[in-house]
């Protein structure tokens, strides 16, 4: 019996795999135009309600949520929301609460031109 080489499997010889290659830099993310300009109007609707303060995710989600029902649209992942507030010019702020064993609370500041 031969000794195997450690690239041999089975009587087959493994060849080595190029990695992938990315199109795009790590961590950019395509957010669709529609779901921006859906969240520009919820802003600009929803402006006096709200005002152009700072305000939790969570609190914006449920908002956006019982919007976007009445207005006939999908629910959307908390990460699509959060790109298309980004992209819609709101600004992301994060507390860090662990150490009361809460984790990290996110406040996005909504700009004036919607408000």
């Amino acid at each position: 019996m031969s000794e195997r080489n450690a690239s041999d499997f089975n009587g087959c010889r493994l060849q080595p795999v190029a990695a992938p290659t990315r199109s795009r830099p790590t961590g950019w993310t395509t957010v669709c135009p529609v779901l921006v300009q859906s969240v520009q109007s919820f802003l600009r609707e929803t402006a006096e309600e709200v005002g152009a303060d700072e305000h939790t995710f969570k609190l914006l989600k449920s908002s956006w949520s019982a919007w976007a029902r009445e207005h006939g649209l999908q629910p959307v992942s908390d990460k699509a929301l959060g790109q298309a507030l980004l992209r819609a010019g709101c600004r992301k702020r994060k507390v860090d609460r662990r150490k009361s064993g809460q984790g990290y609370l996110v406040f996005y500041s909504i700009p004036e031109v919607a408000a």
